[in-house]
């Protein structure tokens, strides 16, 4: 999919795929429990932690180790 479009349109898509997915459940009837709340949780810590800047994040630890 990358080399047919850019990786911007990639990553929106990548990212839509489960709410899309979610909603269209939720339309149909479907009943989501507490542990699937608790899995959007962890994956989106587990987004949230990889795309944190490893310099900016380098920079702290370094700045309190002095």
């Amino acid at each position: 999919m990358v080399q047919l479009t850019d990786p911007v349109f990639t990553a929106s898509v990548t990212y839509l795929i489960p709410i899309v997915a979610v909603s269209w459940g939720l339309l149909d009837g479907e009943q989501l429990s507490p542990y699937q709340f608790i899995g959007m949780g962890v994956i989106l810590l587990g987004v949230y932690l990889t795309t944190q800047n490893p310099a900016k994040s380098l920079s702290k630890y370094r700045k309190r180790s002095l």
